[in-house]
């Protein structure tokens, strides 16, 4: 893999470490290229246990969090295509070295298990870049909506509430299925001015629900259920084109390529200011799901109504155990009249 610090990507761009690498025969284009917020030292000095090279810490971290599509990992081979593209600018994901909740100096003692570690290292964002200049950072929330827009989101949960009569309670499904497949980006043109339409479409399982009165057999509840996960996953998407078109003017979506193939003469007369006409650009977008499977429990687990049993001494009204001997080997001097 291949981290770049973040002072060289915002102040020098890119451009001119990423060609070493590109040209060097040693090193493949499915190599993983990040960004580090901060000094890259901090990260490769952060101490492992289980792994031989901080390297391999690192990939580790990154494999894992992939697999939850919060955050894209860039390879090298795809990341020089966008930087050289006119219709897609770069981005990747961003690494950085956290606290660590769990140190404590008393692992420090002997006959502990080991020290842990100060810090950990963790992705906590993805880079975007215009050119071959970092421009900023998007959070979990909007990087998960780049990711669908791409069509890289695979896997992982998506967590969502849904109104009730004891307040907002939670909902989590698995994405069964997405990818590229799932997304069709429609370019329009109406009256001279461009315009996007983003379709998703993607299946899920339900695997927690907070909810007590959802009602998983009532084909009316799943409908409700599919449009609130909709709503979900569009707000993730909204939030990342309005953060890439207000604030960093940055065509990460890829709109410029797909603009390219269908309108290849408008392309030619917007291509030099594709900046501008991004940031401008009405973009609508479109989210259907549907839950396949809501798991073997129709309602949330719930515990039993009991009705307490309640004792009157000295009275025979409302007592459960009223008129019987509780022992009836003992002699009735010493127990009490029910």
């Amino acid at each position: 893999m291949i981290i770049l610090s973040e002072k060289l990507a915002r102040e020098r761009g890119v451009a001119e470490v990423l060609d070493f690498f590109e040209r060097n025969r040693q090193f493949r284009r499915d190599t993983w290229v990040l960004v580090a917020r901060g000094d890259p030292r901090d990260i490769m000095e952060v101490p492992v246990h289980l792994e031989v090279t901080p390297a391999q810490n690192i990939m580790g971290v990154v494999i894992r969090q992939k697999l939850s599509s919060r955050f894209s990992v860039t390879r090298l081979g795809d990341f020089v295509r966008m930087l050289e593209s006119s219709g897609a600018e770069p981005y990747t994901a961003i690494v950085e070295a956290v606290p660590n909740t769990a140190f404590s100096s008393m692992s420090l003692r002997p006959g502990s298990t080991g020290p842990a570690p100060s810090h950990n290292i963790r992705v906590t964002g993805t880079a975007v870049f215009r050119r071959d200049r970092l421009v900023g950072w998007l959070n979990e929330k909007e990087a998960r909506g780049l990711l669908w827009v791409r069509g890289e989101v695979l896997g992982g949960p998506v967590t969502f509430s849904l109104p009730g009569a004891r307040g907002e309670q939670k909902l989590a499904v698995e994405i069964l299925r997405a990818g590229r497949g799932g997304v069709k980006l429609e370019p329009y043109l109406i009256g001279g001015q461009l315009g996007m339409r983003v379709k998703i479409r993607t299946r899920v399982n339900l695997t927690e629900s907070e909810n007590l009165e959802v009602d998983l057999n009532n084909p009316a509840v799943v409908s409700r259920l599919e449009d609130q996960l909709a709503g979900a996953i569009k707000e993730e998407v909204v939030a990342c084109v309005t953060r890439l078109q207000e604030e960093f003017r940055a065509d990460t979506l890829g709109f410029g390529e797909v603009v390219h193939r269908k309108y290849p003469r408008v392309w030619r007369q917007v291509e030099k200011e594709w900046d501008d006409v991004f940031a401008s650009m009405p973009v609508t977008v479109d989210v259907k799901t549907e839950i396949r499977r809501t798991g073997l429990i129709n309602r949330p687990l719930r515990p039993p109504q009991k009705q307490e049993a309640r004792f009157k001494e000295g009275g025979s009204s409302g007592g459960c155990f009223a008129g019987r001997d509780l022992h009836p080997h003992h002699s009735s001097a010493g127990t009490a009249s029910g």
